[in-house]
């Protein structure tokens, strides 16, 4: 699952391959989204872009962050 409650910027083009000027404005999840499905067949991939609560994040066992958060908040993350 990919989580992701912001649009695409003009700063992300150069970081995220995945992301295009067309994906200006649009959810960077989504617009990620049928990129990655297409590396394996075999694996669902899917997207969030709601805020994160305790509820959803008990459906999974692990949860990476591949952006900067604030220290207390991935404490609270790991905690549940």
């Amino acid at each position: 699952t990919l989580h992701d409650t912001d649009n695409t910027s003009y700063k992300d083009l150069s970081g995220q391959f995945y992301l295009s000027e067309k994906d200006i404005g649009k959810n960077r999840a989504e617009s990620c989204l049928n990129k990655l499905q297409e590396l394996n067949s075999n694996v669902l991939v899917n997207c969030s872009t709601n805020n994160l609560t305790k509820n959803y994040l008990l459906n999974f066992s692990v949860v990476v962050f591949c952006s900067t958060q604030n220290y207390n908040y991935l404490i609270k993350i790991n905690n549940i």
